[in-house]
């Protein structure tokens, strides 16, 4: 907490406990509402008179876009081919969440949600000392969360209207091209698309990372059909709900002129590769 760079990546001097960083991604779940933690909903007597109630404090965070864009990056964490939350996937439900390791491994962290539920582990001695380079942490939360989501149907987080999926080259980061051969789709908050399309001008950002061009590779998957027969822009089949933690917790985009025909982006999840 005395360093801005580590405490981006959750190194604090003093720690941070499994509650605040459940109520913490939580906050993605829920649109980008963080809700502040809290152990108890009611306290009744026994004739059912309320001797405590907590009100939730809620408290906006960052934007809608901005949490479904994240929700896509953590998704792929625990389904990407090469993911380091590959441990934690859910039988019937879509889990999010990221992987945390400290210095010396002393720290072994797994934070994640559902639209249910969030909830984080942490795995580690009371001395600081090494636990190895395993992190077992994926497992426990897989363990509890399969119990919690018992009987619960599938359910997703849907693409709000801030949001735009687009095709971008992975070569040159502008939108794609027709013939591009480099497109992925992407999200990107309303307003803040790239304006320029890359006229399949690949060769001058190959020549200066000195590197022969080869396609990207293409998100796997593609999104169920809704009823009128279009492609539903969510992560998976279902409808979005609010996701407690586990301790309760435009503008038109800009588009030049007189530039080649923009690809149409690949029909599938959009999740983008962070490994």
């Amino acid at each position: 907490d005395k360093n801005l760079s580590a405490l981006g990546l959750g190194g604090m001097s003093k720690g941070v406990s499994p509650k605040e960083m459940a109520a913490a991604y939580a906050m993605f779940a829920n649109k980008g509402v963080y809700i502040t933690p809290y152990t108890y909903t009611k306290v009744l007597d026994a004739s059912g008179k309320v001797l405590l109630e907590t009100k939730p404090e809620k408290t906006r965070a960052i934007s809608e876009a901005n949490a479904f864009i994240m929700t896509s990056f953590l998704k792929d964490v625990v389904y990407g081919g090469s993911g380091t939350g590959r441990n934690a996937r859910l039988s019937k439900v879509t889990a999010y969440g990221k992987t945390g390791t400290s210095n010396d491994n002393k720290d072994k962290w797994f934070c994640g949600f559902t639209t249910e539920y969030a909830g984080a582990v942490w795995y580690g001695y009371d001395a600081k000392k090494s636990v190895g380079g395993t992190n077992i942490s994926t497992q426990v939360w897989k363990k509890v969360m399969e119990k919690v989501h018992e009987g619960m149907p599938a359910s997703s987080f849907e693409k709000p209207d801030s949001v735009t999926a687009v095709s971008v080259c992975q070569l040159t980061g502008k939108l794609s091209s027709s013939g591009c051969g480099h497109g992925k789709t992407e999200y990107f908050a309303r307003g803040t698309l790239p304006t320029k399309y890359c006229n399949n001008d690949h060769s001058k950002v190959v020549g200066a990372m000195g590197e022969s061009p080869s396609p990207s590779p293409e998100v796997s998957g593609s999104p169920e059909p809704t009823e009128s027969g279009e492609r539903q822009a969510s992560l998976e089949p279902g409808t979005p709900t609010t996701a407690p933690t586990v301790a309760p917790t435009g503008t038109p985009d800009a588009r030049p002129t007189k530039n080649p025909e923009p690809t149409k982006a690949p029909e599938d999840d959009g999740v983008i590769t962070l490994d």
